[in-house]
């Protein structure tokens, strides 16, 4: 990976008041279904890279749990935070979707 900002490592150098207290990006997430393993492999690699990934979804790729493993591997910051929705049992609209 780039280092983006010079002399700090990758993920990391935001000037005060952006990314996170410490100065990590941070990548949020909001998707309907995740189905590719390129895409969870690409974040995992920005999260073990120091970037502070957060996903909302609300289907995981039907096929198997490779996309679960992935999204769910840890890292030394923690790993992906994710937030499922469970907008079916609530009655609420899914993500991507409008009420107007």
């Amino acid at each position: 990976m780039d280092d983006p900002v010079g002399g700090q490592p990758v993920c990391h150098g935001n000037s005060a008041g952006y990314g996170t207290a410490d100065g990590r990006t941070v990548i949020r997430i909001a998707m309907h279904q995740i189905t590719r393993a390129e895409v969870t492999e690409k974040l995992w690699e920005l999260d073990k890279a120091g970037c502070y990934v957060e996903i909302v979804y609300r289907k995981l790729d039907n096929s198997g749990t490779a996309i679960a493993d992935q999204l769910a591997k840890p890292t030394k910051f923690g790993g992906i935070t994710r937030h499922k929705l469970d907008d079916d049992a609530q009655g609420r609209t899914a993500t991507h979707s409008s009420t107007c």
